[in-house]
């Protein structure tokens, strides 16, 4: 009886599948199933509601990665790190010492911002400033800010020499630019210039109290790590040093062209992996770890160690 009962399911099931009804049933599902196999891209840009900016990851994902693995990376970062304290839930920026690899996923450069404002950082600088447009869309997204140092040299020294074709006058005209927008802030007491070279201006900061330091200026090698060298010690434990353009010389001249070649130094050394070099050296040398938008001319960012120890304290 049991063999009986079988073929007569079998046969039940061979006469359903001639049903129209049937038939169109099983396409439905089909169709819901592969809708369900496709990569979530909207989630790259999805706003969690406790996170609310949040739309990154903390690390650089493999250049070759699928869109499905790159989709189910964004979502799961969605979700904030948290830990439990007294039976709440602490976001992970609402933490007595928050880490940058706990930050979300950082498409580009102007996804930084809300989060300065969002950890309650008070105090930065930017070096390499031009006519002041970054520090103005930092500035109107960053609004716990109470200083910011603005360093460029804007010409001041008709000796120094850098790639691309600005002249004396251009340098003059981005400051007077960059004295105008930002004067809402100067106003303020929030801004302040600092026409000099950055190596020059750095001593005039206090060592660890800054939060943020933004670094884009020369791009040679040597010029990065001499910025770096001089800016990090102003940081305090747990600040953010970040800068623009995390890539090597020859692709900067593949997508910018021959008058952007950062492979020269200032003092005629050739060291074609430039800003991307001089970064990855001191994150080494440190045993840092490098977060980067993706973007193109990516920004980088490092964290001083909440624990660090300058060496001149």
């Amino acid at each position: 009886m049991a063999r009986i009962r079988q073929k007569s399911r079998n046969k039940s099931r061979d006469e359903s599948c001639g049903n129209p009804s049937f038939i169109f049933k099983s396409i439905g599902f089909f169709c819901m199933f592969q809708l369900l196999r496709l990569p979530r891209a909207t989630h790259l840009v999805h706003r969690n509601a406790a996170a609310e900016e949040a739309v990154s990851l903390p690390s650089t994902p493999p250049p070759a990665v699928e869109e499905e693995t790159r989709a189910f990376k964004a979502h799961s970062a969605l979700t904030p790190v948290v830990e439990q304290k007294r039976g709440t839930e602490i976001l992970w920026w609402q933490k007595e010492k928050p880490l940058l690899k706990d930050w979300p996923y950082l498409p580009e450069r102007r996804h930084i911002l809300p989060w300065l404002e969002k950890l309650k950082f008070t105090k930065g600088i930017e070096v390499g400033v031009q006519r002041g447009f970054l520090a103005r869309r930092t500035l109107s997204v960053w609004k716990s800010c109470k200083e910011y140092k603005l360093v460029d040299l804007w010409g001041a020294d008709p000796n120094y020499k850098q790639p691309g074709r600005d002249t004396i006058a251009h340098h003059h005209a981005h400051l007077r630019k960059a004295q105008n927008i930002l004067k809402p802030y100067t106003d303020r007491s929030i801004t302040e210039f600092f026409v000099m070279r950055s190596v020059d201006a750095a001593p005039l900061f206090q060592d660890s109290y800054y939060d943020y330091v933004y670094l884009d200026a020369r791009h040679d090698y040597c010029a990065v790590k001499e910025d770096i060298d001089a800016y990090w010690p102003k940081l305090r434990p747990g600040g953010i040093l970040a800068g623009h353009d995390f890539i090597d010389a020859p692709s900067a001249v593949a997508a910018l062209g021959p008058n952007k070649d950062w492979s020269h130094c200032e003092d005629g050394t050739l060291e074609p992996r430039a800003v991307k070099g001089a970064v990855e050296d001191f994150a080494a040398s440190e045993g840092l770890d490098i977060v980067t938008t993706h973007e193109g001319f990516d920004t980088w960012l490092m964290q001083k160690p909440y624990d660090y120890k300058d060496s001149t304290a």
